[in-house]
């Protein structure tokens, strides 16, 4: 099912161009097993991590013969909020699958979602690590 990669959800089919990861979108890097969780079945977790969030979320299939361990999802919304509660709900998804020692979850945010993601005095990693179990690693 392509759903999730190339249509427009509030139209007819279309080809999309891959957001500006760097300026628009906060990607997380997920384990190949793991991917089909967010997608969930027919693409409905996404529409409705979506809908809920009001972002735009893509994961990148893997081309034929790829291996990869890890999986782009890109989250994107002109809103940061929007973008961080995403990535909170699809983190606290995956943690709830593969949980602490085991889960490993990278995030690749642009330089202005840092303090956000972070959060005064460090208290959201300190909040996402006591809810989740995992330690978390910080690296600017």
């Amino acid at each position: 099912d392509d759903r999730f990669d190339d249509r427009d959800r509030d139209g007819p089919s279309l080809k999309r161009h891959r957001p500006d990861q760097s300026a628009n979108g906060i990607t997380i890097l997920v384990e190949a097993e793991l991917t089909s969780m967010i997608v969930g079945k027919g693409g409905s977790n996404i529409r409705q991590l979506e809908s809920d969030f009001q972002v735009r979320i893509q994961c990148e299939k893997p081309s034929s013969g790829d291996r990869s361990v890890e999986r782009p999802v890109v989250i994107s919304s002109s809103s940061i909020d929007n973008k961080i509660m995403a990535v909170r709900s699809i983190t606290e998804m995956l943690l709830s699958a593969k949980p602490a020692p085991h889960a490993t979850i990278k995030l690749v945010i642009p330089p202005e979602a840092a303090p956000v993601i972070i959060g005064k005095q460090g208290n959201s990693v300190k909040q996402l690590m006591t809810n989740s179990g995992s330690p978390i690693d910080v690296i600017c």
